[in-house]
């Protein structure tokens, strides 16, 4: 996820590591983060939460040169594969698109992945 020329950010589990890359596109460093049991579990409940498995899979707003993101979960029988441009999903209707800063579920989205890594970047 990130902006137009601006700094981008890119989590990955592979070979049970997290990575976690931070940078300007393309981003070529990254460090490993362990993940505690605990925080896993919280994780998974944040997503069930803001029911993230119903989300639909796109959000745009017609904006140039804006923050996009994109996200592929996969958790025991659930998967999704969900992007956006600038808009992500209101809290009261999952189909609705509204500007990202507004969504309280992209909020929490954000917050649960910080809480993976232990850091503050990704909230803006």
């Amino acid at each position: 996820m990130g902006g137009y020329l601006a700094d981008s950010y890119a989590l990955e589990w592979r070979e049970g590591k997290l990575k976690f890359k931070h940078g300007m596109m393309p981003i070529k460093h990254g460090s490993t983060v362990e993940v505690y049991e605990e925080w896993w579990k919280e994780f998974w409940e944040a997503m069930d939460e803001i029911n993230i498995w119903n989300w639909s899979s796109e959000y745009y707003l017609d904006v140039c040169d804006s923050f996009s993101w994109s996200l592929k979960l996969s958790y025991r029988n659930k998967s999704t594969s969900i992007s956006g441009h600038e808009g992500a999903p209101a809290i009261n209707d999952l189909n609705k698109t509204i500007d990202i800063d507004e969504s309280q579920h992209f909020s929490t989205l954000l917050r649960a992945f910080n809480n993976l890594i232990d850091k503050d970047s990704l909230l803006a």
